[in-house]
């Protein structure tokens, strides 16, 4: 071989030699990325790392907290003004699992404070406009959707499968019963209620803390309790709340609540924006469910509604219709449209709030509030004015009392004739109110 020759093999080899190295080096490169890779790819893709570490850089939650929020299943009941916001940041999170369960529609009265839901929904399930909307918060998330009523047969079989449970109702009966399961269950509850301007939360840690019976071992009368269709909330009240029951749960996924946070019942005063926290006992010795004199079983649950002096139609209603007035003291909203017809002389007398009276009202109506006619004086002043309205009629006058369901008016009427002297004025009830006027005559009427 000659000098030459070897001398273009040489450099040949040189630049064989370079390729190699290259690729070599290369390599190394892609191997060292995988390697810094690996540091978080075991348990959060790089767009979670991105999406969450504004909370996992909190030493409180760190990695391991967002592991066990990612983890964890939650199961929120009622997805209405509580649960909107509760499911919107436990999603907006993390969580693993969000179950849902409801079994109503969206209707235009939740907009202003379900702010899930918008005028598109309205009549469509909730918990199937949930489901799409949280999706598109976290492709992630296992959404449980449950769109039926809670009751004693089914609660502890959908409650078996998550760790925490919410509680986002908004009637008497279902509290006791998802207070009762969760002890039975030994699963931590996170209760919220909402109401006019203010809001309650309340923590349940089964063996912990008192439960909701400990503090409330009887239901409270039928009058005492509010909802939000009677007495109206403030759209802010639930999201405030709702938000707090999220952070609850949070919390005890993370496992950072503290002993004392459990031992407290907080109550937001939303017209002066100030918090109270009413320390509470020990759990009941003698507590029906959760002490070891217990006599509530899973086996054996109580009729809630009957237990709580309701009937079964009353926890879809919010406003069970009474009889106290017999028949030939009460009309119908047909017939008074025959007496429109026949141009028969009557007042209305609408015994609703001033506030109602105001957002809408019937044509020939006057505005006296039950609470009012429940004074003497301004009872008198109501028969004076009514008698002047009227002196010049020689026939009867009927004064038709108007509430929004029918209830309030029969009691206004009760009232009014035991108190009426002057055989010239007639109160009739009519029957129904303006959800029957809303129903069977004209349904453009704003029903509330």
């Amino acid at each position: 071989m000659s000098i030459e020759e070897l001398e273009k093999e040489i450099q040949e080899l040189k630049q064989k030699l370079q390729i190699k190295e290259n690729e070599l080096r290369i390599l190394k490169s892609n191997d060292e990325n995988n390697k810094l890779r690996t540091s978080y790819s075991d348990n959060f893709e790089k767009h979670e790392i991105e999406k969450y570490c504004r909370q996992i850089i909190l030493p409180e939650i760190g990695i391991e907290g967002q592991k066990r929020i990612t983890s964890a299943k939650v199961l929120v009941v009622g997805a209405g003004g509580l649960g909107c916001p509760a499911a919107q940041y436990l999603v907006a999170a993390g969580i693993g699992t969000l179950g849902l369960v409801d079994s109503d529609v969206v209707s235009i009265s939740n907009l202003h404070r379900q702010i899930l839901y918008n005028e598109v929904d309205l009549h469509l399930p909730k918990v199937d406009v949930a489901f799409k909307k949280l999706l598109s918060m976290n492709k992630n998330l296992n959404c449980v959707r449950i769109q039926e009523k809670l009751t004693r047969m089914n609660c502890a079989e959908i409650f078996h499968n998550f760790d925490v449970i919410l509680d986002c109702t908004d009637n008497v009966p279902t509290r006791y019963l998802v207070n009762d399961v969760c002890v039975l269950l030994n699963k931590p509850l996170v209760a919220g209620n909402a109401i006019k301007f203010e809001g309650q939360l309340l923590v349940c840690i089964p063996g912990k803390t008192s439960c909701y019976r400990c503090l409330f071992p009887s239901p409270p009368s039928r009058e005492c309790v509010g909802s939000c269709n009677e007495d109206g909330v403030l759209g802010s009240i639930p999201g405030i709340i709702g938000v707090l029951q999220s952070l609850e749960a949070l919390k005890i996924i993370i496992g950072k609540t503290l002993e004392t946070d459990f031992q407290k019942l907080t109550i937001f005063d939303g017209s002066n924006c100030r918090f109270r926290h009413l320390n509470l006992r020990t759990p009941k010795p003698d507590c029906s469910v959760c002490s070891s004199k217990s006599i509530i079983k899973l086996s054996s649950l109580p009729e809630y509604e009957e237990w709580c002096g309701l009937d079964s139609q009353e926890t879809i209603a919010n406003y069970p219709p009474i009889v106290i007035l017999p028949s030939d003291q009460r009309v119908t909203v047909q017939e008074l449209v025959e007496w429109n017809k026949i141009n028969k002389k009557y007042l209305i007398l609408d015994v609703r709030p001033k506030v109602e009276f105001e957002m809408c009202h019937l044509p020939n109506s006057i505005n006296i509030t039950l609470k009012e006619l429940c004074s003497k004086a301004n009872r008198d002043k109501c028969f004076k004015d009514l008698e002047d309205r009227f002196k010049k009629e020689i026939n009867s006058v009927s004064i038709l009392v108007l509430c929004r369901c029918g209830n309030d008016s029969q009691k206004a009427v009760q009232i009014l004739n035991e108190n009426n002297s002057n055989k010239n004025l007639s109160f009739f009830d009519i029957a129904g109110g303006l959800y029957a006027w809303n129903e069977y005559i004209d349904n453009s009427f704003p029903l509330y």
